[in-house]
């Protein structure tokens, strides 16, 4: 090789001297140096070689483990420098693109290993932050790395960091303040490596897709129960998404399909307990929502007035006071509503919902105050999206028990039924029976506003006149004799109207329909008497019951008249439902034999307690007399007897 015709250089051979005594052992050639030419040697690796970064990568995997023992930290930091200098000079090279390194995986676990191997209660060497640097090389490299191997990198690299305890305070006693600046320094050194690690992983695949699947990393620690890892990450966070912000490049207008999940995961964050992380969640609001100009097609450089106004309001985040944090909190929900694009608003509402639980109170109430915004700024354009929307709310409220997440779950379920009810009510109409506890919940929330409790229990009443109360079933093990089953849609607007009626906000509502309410339930109660359930319902085992509640029954004789009651009672009749309850009426009404006695007792107490409001009453049942059911024929005459 050293001839006249090998082609050569003397500097070159040189070089490749080198390259062979790596490949005699990095140990023996690092430890029989004298430490300034141990550090040449070191040096001399940024030739670029291939030859000496597949000897590196050879000579640590086969060496023995005892040869990389803790204690020999030099030796470690030495061998970690050493194989980063080698791949950032591979990595600047011209021919890095044609390059394959066949050993990359294998260095890269070996990184991983050192980072593990570091007391996980304290930060006293620069391992991490070397192994992390090293880190950034390798990943620039070819092979890729399998998404598994990719994700262990991630998964490795940030639990070593983050989850790191929160640094004490130095004391003029633990040492000089020179130590405790080397300290701080070192901190930040691990902590930007952690971040030009995210940053050069994010390179290879800087897509809406890699944005997430790195953020799927990330996501956790940011909403961490601990302030000092939520600080950390959300830190590491807003850079890493300028980064993306600076380097993206787009030539087509694709969608950033993925934007609505990513605002909701910070901008709850922007009342965050602590100052920093506000101010850093309205960074990576402020970014994303930009990434998102960029996709539509917006030029770089180009500044959104909207948009802007979130870094007006980052001085003002520094105040803990609850009311500054809530006005804050809608001014940024307003942005985000007027830039979010249509078809992120649903998994933007989904993912804020699955923050109504978050420990954070402060980011709790922040996820709340945004779906409300939200709804209001931007629910009209949610109709087709209803049922997913109640669907998510009904199983959140089964996972948690804390009332303020079930006052915000109402709140958001008022709000869209306030824009769409017919589509609210047929959505939870459909919700099986008997009603869930959170169900129950949701139909509740309908009824405080007089407005639209008085046009749900329109819609209800609806519902149960317009469908047959029951089938015929012919049941051929009894003869010619058949079986009355009561049909679902009125049985459920039965237990709708139960619900909204057990709210006392709901008397306004149902004074206003009282004699409609009246008349429907009566006839309603009259059609049940011996009615049996739908076999699905007798058959079917409730596993979606609230936290706590015992097994409901269902009976549709008594759902409708306990339902009757609770109308006179809200309607002001209180004192008829307690006279037909101390003569025993509610029993008599659920009787077959004796039905039309308890109708008499109820007609006698309305006569006695509430003789004003029988004409329209009467008005409304004299049609009856008529009717095709023979028991609201009864029923009828009864009353009117």
């Amino acid at each position: 090789l050293s001839g006249p015709g090998s082609g050569f250089s003397p500097v070159q051979m040189h070089r490749l001297q080198i390259g062979v005594r790596f490949r005699v052992g990095v140990p023996g050639i690092l430890g029989g140096l004298h430490p300034r030419r141990r550090e040449a040697a070191l040096v001399w690796c940024q030739v670029g070689s291939a030859g000496i970064a597949e000897a590196v990568g050879m000579k640590v995997l086969h060496s023995p483990s005892g040869d990389f023992s803790p204690q020999d930290l030099s030796l470690k930091l030495c061998l970690i420098q050493s194989i980063c200098m080698v791949c950032q000079a591979i990595c600047n090279s011209a021919q890095s693109g044609d390059f394959t390194f066949s050993h990359k995986a294998e260095l890269v676990s070996q990184m991983m290993d050192f980072i593990k191997a570091e007391p996980p209660d304290s930060l006293r060497t620069p391992i991490r932050q070397r192994a992390m640097a090293t880190c950034v090389y390798l990943v620039f490299l070819e092979p890729s790395l399998s998404d598994a191997e990719t994700a262990e990198l991630l998964d490795t690299c940030l639990s070593g960091v983050l989850a790191l305890p929160e640094a004490e305070t130095p004391r003029e006693k633990d040492g000089p303040v020179l130590r405790a600046r080397q300290e701080e320094t070192l901190w930040r050194d691990t902590l930007d490596a952690l971040e030009g690690l995210l940053k050069g992983v994010l390179q290879r695949d800087l897509t809406p897709r890699g944005l997430q699947a790195m953020f799927e990393h990330l996501g956790p620690w940011i909403k961490s129960t601990k302030e000092h890892e939520r600080e950390r990450a959300v830190e590491v966070a807003a850079g890493v998404l300028e980064f993306y912000r600076e380097k993206l490049n787009v030539s087509t207008v694709v969608p950033f399909y993925n934007l609505g999940l990513l605002v909701a995961l910070f901008s709850p964050r922007c009342t965050d307990s602590l100052a920093v992380v506000r101010q850093h969640a309205v960074d990576c609001v402020y970014a994303l929502l930009y990434i998102q100009l960029c996709y539509e097609g917006f030029a770089r450089d180009h500044r959104d007035e909207s948009v802007e106004k979130l870094k007006a309001m980052k001085p003002g985040l520094r105040d803990p006071d609850v009311n500054t944090l809530f006005q804050a909190c809608c001014s940024i929900a307003k942005v985000i509503a007027k830039r979010l694009p249509p078809d992120q608003l649903l998994s933007l509402l989904l993912t804020m919902l699955e923050g109504l639980a978050d420990p954070d109170r402060n980011c709790s109430r922040a996820a709340t105050v945004m779906i409300n915004s939200l709804l209001k700024e931007r629910g009209a354009v949610l109709l087709e999206k209803v049922p997913e929307i109640l669907a998510v709310v009904h199983a959140k409220l089964q996972e948690v028990d804390q009332e303020h997440v079930w006052k915000a779950a109402q709140q958001a379920v008022y709000i869209l039924a306030s824009q769409h009810r017919v589509v609210v009510v047929s959505s939870l109409l459909n919700s099986p029976l008997p009603l869930d506890s959170c169900t129950c919940a949701l139909w509740r929330a309908l009824a405080p506003d007089p407005t639209l409790a008085s046009q749900v229990l329109e819609l209800l009443l609806e519902k149960i006149n317009r469908d047959v109360p029951y089938k015929e079933n012919k049941s051929f093990l009894r003869g010619s004799t058949s079986e009355r089953v009561a049909t679902f849609l009125p049985l459920s607007a039965t237990c709708a109207l139960h619900e909204l009626m057990s709210v006392p906000e709901s008397g306004p509502a149902v004074v206003g329909l009282y004699a409609e309410l009246f008349v429907t339930l009566l006839l309603r109660v009259s059609c049940t008497v011996g009615v049996q359930l739908p076999k699905g319902l007798l058959s079917k085992e409730r596993k979606t019951l609230g936290r706590g509640q015992p097994p409901r029954t269902l009976d549709p004789c008594s759902s409708a008249v306990e339902t009757l009651k609770a109308m006179l009672i809200q309607g002001g009749s209180g004192t008829v439902a307690k006279a037909v309850a101390d003569a025993g009426g509610w029993e008599l009404l659920r009787s077959m034999e004796r039905h039309h006695e308890g109708v008499a007792l109820l007609a006698g107490a309305m006569a006695k307690y509430a003789g004003p409001r029988l004409s329209p009453i009467v008005k409304s049942l004299a049609p009856m007399l008529n009717s095709i059911y023979d028991s609201q024929r009864v029923t009828t005459t009864a009353f009117f007897a």
